[in-house]
């Protein structure tokens, strides 16, 4: 008996004690097609042509190849970055497949995205991209 109550008063203990895990949050303003586009430094479609995982800084570097940009022009290939877990608001890519790719940074070598814009996989009759390309045809 005396176990018994041992164990459930550690367990109790132990359920108070721990903090909660931080998860990523997304203002749900960020996540509205309007926001995403207005507030992106930079919008494309891209390709994944390589991941690499930075684990001093728990990021992660895309690289992409550049099908269409809309707000300033980038090269043929260009490198983001994002958290390497969701939990961080990162990003999870997969090798090869193709983006809409909502970014920002100070310039084309700092940019970054993750799951608190409207970067997605692209996908046929996607509605983003039809309003990215109708709100930004003039760049």
């Amino acid at each position: 008996m005396f176990k018994l109550r041992h164990i459930f008063f550690v367990v109790i203990i132990s359920l108070f004690l721990l903090q909660p895990a931080v998860a990523c949050e997304c203002d749900l303003e960020v996540l509205e097609r309007e926001y995403a586009v207005e507030h992106a430094d930079v919008v494309f479609i891209g390709m994944v042509h390589s991941i690499e995982d930075l684990e001093k800084n728990g990021r992660t570097k895309v690289t992409f190849r550049i099908m269409k940009s809309w707000k300033k022009p980038l090269p043929y290939f260009i490198h983001l970055t994002t958290a390497a877990e969701e939990v961080d608001c990162g990003f999870l890519f997969n090798l090869f497949d193709t983006y809409l790719v909502f970014a920002s940074g100070a310039d084309d070598n700092e940019l970054s995205t993750g799951i608190c814009t409207r970067t997605h996989l692209l996908h046929d009759e996607d509605e983003d991209l039809k309003y990215v390309h109708s709100v930004l045809k003039g760049y």
